[in-house]
């Protein structure tokens, strides 16, 4: 099973940046107050197939951990959509 740094980066504590991850063809999108899975992710009965989904089990423990440690209100406000002007 591989490991990325991604993980130490949970819900965009690097601001700057968009962290992703990609297991299988299933990408994993790290945002500030959230992540995205999208894609598809094949776990096949063999050895190929128990590492990915060791790979999957541990990206999510570590989002449930990481939500669990925190103080979660009940719901994320709904993003303030500026609209501006075409520049073309």
């Amino acid at each position: 099973m591989r490991m990325n740094a991604f993980w130490g980066f949970l819900f965009g504590s690097d601001l700057s940046s968009t962290n992703l991850q990609v297991i299988g063809n299933l990408t994993v999108e790290n945002r500030v107050d959230w992540i995205s899975l999208y894609g598809d992710l094949d776990i096949t009965r063999d050895k190929d197939g128990l590492g990915l989904a060791q790979e999957l089990k541990t990206m999510v423990n570590v989002i449930i951990s990481t939500l669990e440690g925190e103080h979660l209100p009940d719901k994320l406000p709904t993003p303030v959509i500026k609209k501006v002007k075409n520049p073309f």
